[in-house]
């Protein structure tokens, strides 16, 4: 609130003070404001204190009162207004009354982040933007502009990255309909997609944001270093958007960014994202929709050489805790080459990972640069590389989310290939829309190399033939029908990452593949054995790949693998209260699961007698190399995959088929009505 003199608060029916043209707003009051006096005012809260006001239950009272309109939406409170009647009382007696009137949009623009695919000073480059628009931006007449620093250039018609697989695989080929050139190709409708079948974009690009509608035209004007995002066909409605600006070419210099107290994004270079009506046709000029927002420009370094994860063996795989399951705590060995020597002072060390790859708070835990312990206790140093300096000592780490920032001493000399070992908090869930990471040290970077695939199962889902809950034992009582636990089959169907094989690493090792439900599930054991763990009615199948000639399907038989039900929990397993929702299958010829095939797995559970929502019902399909050492995964994990399961449901108490006549009552038979 901002009250600077008695004429900020008009409260009356016939003022005589304030600005008359706000009087007819004020024209549906039927009394005056009990008091005189101002309230007030504490940031964001009026106040009458404790005087005694007397509001009549037959009148309408109201006031107009200035407001300082914040720069962008509130997140640490309610969008809305509050008036209350015993705003400072402790007992809700003695706060008789209260009311929440919504208040408008903030049209700001905001989530603004702007990243490139290299910083290495005069690649092309991909930049890829993230905004949130607060209005609508209109065909033809309104646009969004994003002001460049100094330095970058792009053709005249700049190039968005298509946005949907049918206008990527149209690009590819070579085969653009006529009547339209690459800036209006990216945003052909993912509803025409051939490939996709109008799927669901993946989870990592809805979090990222929403693709521009069909037809944004895209226009780079040198002299002002802007882009203008312009729609053709469809407007820009307020939403979280995310795209890609595919040709741009960096700057020919090194360049820092550095803080700047003057500068509107608080460092020396900046992006800046305006939105504006009328910029294309109006007589008076262009109008600003939404308040402008600013992004921190990109430090421009010498192209660094040799980056990438550096290649391990089984051996150093283990002795280094590499795992590579999604969600896992993981540890990865890095290498790179340097142009120019580091010797004069300490020098920061960045290593950028995948979105949604997570470096823990304090990344110093795990970091190794030592050459007997970077591939594992035990693995010496491939002769390939030079020992990482005394002098060039780790002296912090510093993560945040995808970004790992170190300290280093002096000592690192150019022409020498160097590497060291980092620890992630947390792999992606799943595989990385854009799977690439990047190393900068000293003013020098390397160019995006590709990270690691995920091991896993993917893509991977659970089928049920029935979501209906098993009866408890009395509810079929007062029904007056036979208890009986209701056998559901439930198909698993999966595509492997590894081999997973009985005699690799190890000759008759055994390996294994394992399925965890949800704990409100139980696998049916063998009924014709008494108290027996072994599985009944599993069903393993090799479906055909694209080759059926030399992928053919196959089935697994039962002599090919052993099959026992568990419960996980050792704390239970071993009693009466024991839940069996773990299946463990161990191969047991020489017929293994191979890498990147698609599977088919069936198994028989009983539903729970509960209802069960499907966030609640996560099922794990994991698998191992060896049937010994499935406790421990640095030895013998492989694939691993989380999968949504279903909701569980209420039962039907009753479900009859009637085929007779309704009038004779006799029964229609071969599809006869009479």
């Amino acid at each position: 609130w901002v009250l600077r003199s008695d004429e900020d608060f008009v409260a009356c029916r016939n003022c005589t003070r304030g600005d008359p043209s706000v009087y007819h707003q004020l024209n549906n009051i039927t009394a005056e404001w009990p008091t005189q006096t101002l309230p007030t005012n504490q940031s964001s809260v009026l106040s009458w204190g404790s005087q005694r006001l007397f509001f009549n239950s037959s009148h309408i009272y109201g006031f107009r009162a200035p407001v300082m309109v914040p720069s962008f939406p509130p997140s640490g409170s309610t969008r809305k207004l509050l008036i209350e009647f015993g705003f400072d009382e402790v007992e809700a007696a003695d706060r008789p009354y209260a009311a929440m009137l919504e208040l408008g949009t903030i049209t700001s623009l905001g989530a603004f982040t702007v990243s490139s695919s290299s910083i290495v000073v005069g690649k092309r480059v991909e930049v890829t933007f993230t905004a949130r628009t607060a209005s609508s931006i209109h065909p033809l007449s309104d646009a969004l502009v994003i002001t460049f620093p100094e330095g970058y250039e792009m053709p005249s018609a700049c190039v968005l990255e298509p946005t949907s697989s049918q206008s990527r695989r149209l690009v590819a080929e070579g085969t653009i309909p006529s009547g339209m050139n690459e800036w209006t190709l990216p945003h052909l409708s993912v509803v025409a997609d051939d490939d996709s079948g109008g799927a669901e974009p993946s989870t990592e690009a809805a979090e990222l944001g929403s693709e521009l509608p069909p037809g944004v035209e895209c226009m780079w004007n040198t002299t002002a270093r802007t882009v203008t995002l312009q729609p053709t066909i469809s407007p820009i409605e307020p939403d979280l958007y995310h795209f890609k600006l595919l040709r741009v070419t960096n700057p020919s210099e090194v360049r820092d960014v550095v803080p700047d107290a003057d500068s509107d994004c608080g460092m020396s270079s900046c992006f800046k994202l305006e939105s504006f009506r009328g910029l294309f046709n109006s007589s008076d000029g262009p109008q600003t929709l939404d308040l402008a927002t600013y992004y921190p420009g990109h430090t421009l370094s010498v192209k660094m050489d040799a980056a990438s994860l550096a290649p391990i063996t089984d051996e150093q795989r283990a002795a280094s805790g590499r795992n590579d399951r999604p969600g896992k705590e993981n540890n990865v060995i890095l290498q790179f080459r340097l142009p120019t020597d580091k010797t004069s002072a300490d020098s920061i060390l960045t290593v950028t990972g995948p979105l949604s790859l997570v470096f823990a708070e304090d990344c110093l835990v795990g970091l190794e640069t030592r050459p007997d312990k970077v591939f594992g206790a035990g693995q010496s140093l491939p002769r390939q590389y030079t020992e990482w300096p005394d002098t060039a000592e780790m002296l912090s780490c510093t993560g945040g989310q995808n970004v790992a920032r170190m300290i280093v001493g002096p000592g690192l000399e150019k022409e020498n290939l160097y590497v060291f070992r980092l620890r992630i908090h947390s792999n992606p869930l799943t595989n990385p829309v854009d799977n690439m990471w990047t190393i900068e040290l000293g003013g020098e970077s390397s160019e995006p190399f590709p990270g690691f695939e995920l091991w896993s199962f993917h893509p991977a889902e659970v089928l049920p033939v029935s979501v209906a809950k098993n009866r408890l034992k009395e509810q079929a009582t007062q029904l007056g029908i036979p208890f009986e636990l209701v056998r559901n089959p439930v198909t698993i169907s999966f595509t492997t990452h590894s081999r997973v094989d009985r005699d690799s690493p190890d000759l008759g090792g055994g390996a294994v593949l394992m399925l965890t439900a949800p704990s409100d599930f139980t696998f049916v054991t063998r009924t014709d054995i008494p108290r027996s763990d072994e599985c009944e009615g599993v069903e393993l199948e090799e479906l055909a790949g694209d080759d059926e000639e030399s992928q053919p399907a196959s089935v697994f038989r039962s002599a090919d693998f052993s099959c026992r039900i568990t419960d996980p929990n050792p704390d239970t397993a071993a009693t009466s209260f024991a839940k069996l929702h773990r299946m463990t299958m161990t191969l047991l010829n020489d017929k293994p699961l191979l890498a990147k095939r698609r599977y088919r797995l069936t198994v028989f559970v009983y539903n729970p007698d509960v209802v069960v929502e499907t966030s609640k019902g996560d099922w794990l399909l994991q698998s191992f190399r060896n049937a010994l050492d499935v406790e421990d995964p640095t030895i013998s994990a492989l694939d691993e995959t989380s999968m949504h399961g279903f909701t569980v449901t209420n039962v039907l108490s009753e479900f009859v088929v009637r085929n007779s006549d309704p009038t004779t009552q006799l029964p229609i038979v071969a599809g006869k009505t009479e």
